[in-house]
C-alpha cells in the first residue's frame, strides 16, 4: 500500500516539505539522549541499539509495516522493552558467539583474546572428579570419612550453627586432604578467575570461529578487507532531506569503503554465489548501502567543517590520538565503496567478497525507498509518538495474478 493510500485511509493529508530542522522523536522515559552527529569508535553495542534514531534495519521494518517497527523498538514500545529483556536472556550465548565471531574476524587474535575466553574442554578436564559420589569416594579412598555435618555462620555474625554437609563442603575437605586433587568445579572456578571480565564461549564454537577466520586470512583478496580501518564504527547524523535522526554501525570502516560481514545459511545447497544473491534479496540487504553511504557522506562533511563529534571509547587500549588522525584522513576522502564479505554457516565457511554496485540501477531504487520510509517514520512519529503506530488500509480485492502459481497445488 502506498503512503498516499495510507494517508487517505486515515483521513490525513500527506506532510508537506518543511524547513530543514533536526527532528526529535517522542520516546519513552529512560531512553538515552541521542549523541551529537559525528563518528564514534568503539561505542558499546548495547548503547548503540538504545539510541533513538532510525537505522537501515528499522527502515526495512517500516517498509513492512509501521506497526511492526513500533513493536520492535525499545525507545517507542514497552512491549519491545519487555521482549528485548526476555530475548536477551534466552539468546545470551548465541549473541556472545556472534560477537566473538565478529571480533576475531574484524579485529584479530589479540583483541579476541582480550575480550573472550574458551570454556575448558572435555580434554582439559579429563580425569577430573565431577559428581558428589566421586568426591566422597576420593575422600574415603584417602582414609577419611566424608563430613556429615559442618559448622557454619550467618553473614555478619560470629554465631556458629550446625548444618548438613553439601558438595562444596566435601570439595573443601578433599582439597584439605589433597591440594592437588582435580575437581571439575574447582577447575572451572580457577579458569573463570584467570579470565575475569571476559565473555566465554565453548571450545566447539571457538573451533568454528577459527576455521572461519582462517578461511578469510587465507583468501588473497578478502584478507585485506579487515585491515587499515576500524571495526564497529558508529555514525550519527540527521537526514539532509527530512531531518530524521539516523544511525549506522559499520562492521568495518576503511578510508574509502564500508565492509559488512554477513553469514549465509544456504539450506537449499545452491552455489555460494546464487545463495548470496538470494540472501541479499530475501533480507532486503540492498537497503543498507543506501543508508550507510548517506551517513558516510554527511558525517565526512561535518568532520571537515569541524562540527562533528569525534569520540573514541578507550577499548583494548587503542590510541585515541591515532584514531582521531585516522578520522580526519577518512573525512578528506571523497570515495566510498561497499564490500560485503559473506561466509556460509556451518562446518564449511566458504567465503566470498562481493562489491555492491553503488552506481547501479538498484541503488537508485533503494535510495527512493529509503527516502519514502524516512517520511513515513516522520509522519507516524509526529502523529502517534510512543503510542502504537496504527496501520490501517481499505478492504481490497485480491486478483488471480496476486497469487503464486502453486496456490492451487494439492
Amino acid at each position: 500500500m502506498s503512503e498516499e493510500t495510507l494517508f487517505e485511509a486515515l483521513g490525513w493529508e500527506e506532510p508537506q516539505a518543511k524547513p530543514l530542522e533536526p527532528f526529535t522523536p517522542m520516546v519513552l522515559d529512560g531512553t538515552p539522549s541521542l549523541p551529537p552527529p559525528g563518528i564514534y569508535f568503539g561505542m558499546p553495542e548495547e548503547e548503540y541499539h538504545a539510541l533513538p534514531a532510525l537505522s537501515s534495519h528499522g527502515i526495512r521494518d517500516v517498509a513492512s509495516s509501521p506497526m511492526l517497527y513500533w513493536s520492535r523498538i525499545p525507545f517507542l514500545s514497552e512491549i519491545a522493552r519487555k521482549r528485548k529483556a526476555e530475548r536477551d536472556e534466552k539468546e545470551r550465548l548465541h549473541h556472545t558467539i556472534g560477537k566473538a565471531y565478529h571480533c576475531r574476524i574484524m579485529e584479530g587474535v589479540d583483541a579476541f583474546n582480550q575480550r573472550f575466553a574458551v570454556w575448558l574442554s572435555e580434554e582439559d578436564c579429563k580425569g577430573a572428579l565431577e559428581s558428589t559420589e566421586q568426591i566422597k569416594a576420593a575422600i574415603t579412598a584417602a582414609g577419611h570419612k566424608p563430613y556429615t555435618q559442618v559448622f557454619d555462620r550467618m553473614p555478619d555474625s560470629t554465631d556458629e550453627y550446625k548444618r548438613s554437609a553439601k558438595k562444596a563442603d566435601w570439595i573443601r575437605q578433599l582439597l584439605d586432604i589433597d591440594p592437588d586433587a582435580r575437581i571439575l568445579d574447582k577447575l572451572n572456578e580457577q579458569h573463570a578467575a584467570r579470565h575475569r571480565g571476559k565473555s566465554f564461549i565453548t571450545d566447539e564454537a571457538y573451533e568454528q570461529i577459527e576455521i572461519a577466520a582462517k578461511m578469510i586470512e587465507a583468501d588473497p583478496e578478502v584478507r585485506h578487507a579487515f585491515t587499515g580501518g576500524h571495526a564497529e564504527v558508529v555514525l550519527i547524523w540527521f537526514c539532509p532531506v527530512t531531518g530524521v535522526p539516523m544511525k549506522a554501525r559499520c562492521d568495518y570502516l576503511k578510508l574509502k569503503a564500508v565492509v559488512d560481514l554477513k553469514t549465509v545459511a544456504n539450506q537449499q545447497g545452491r552455489s555460494i554465489e546464487r545463495a548470496i544473491a538470494h540472501e541479499v534479496a530475501n533480507y532486503r540487504y540492498v537497503i543498507q548501502p543506501s543508508v550507510y553511504v548517506e551517513g558516510v557522506e554527511v558525517v565526512r562533511k561535518l568532520v571537515r567543517e569541524g562540527t562533528a563529534q569525534v569520540t573514541v571509547w578507550n577499548r583494548d587500549g587503542q590510541d585515541a590520538a591515532a584514531v582521531m588522525a585516522w578520522a580526519a584522513e577518512w573525512a578528506r576522502s571523497e570515495e566510498c565503496e561497499w564490500l560485503w564479505v559473506f561466509q556460509q554457516k556451518g562446518d564449511a565457511p566458504i567465503t566470498r567478497g562481493v562489491w555492491y554496485p553503488l552506481r547501479g540501477s538498484t541503488r537508485s531504487v533503494t535510495d527512493e525507498i529509503v527516502r519514502k520510509m524516512k517520511r513515513k517514520f516522520l509522519f507516524f512519529s509526529e502523529h502517534f509518538g510512543v503510542d502504537p503506530w496504527l496501520d490501517v488500509a481499505p478492504i481490497y480485492d485480491m486478483a488471480d495474478e496476486d497469487l503464486p502459481p502453486w496456490a492451487t497445488e494439492i
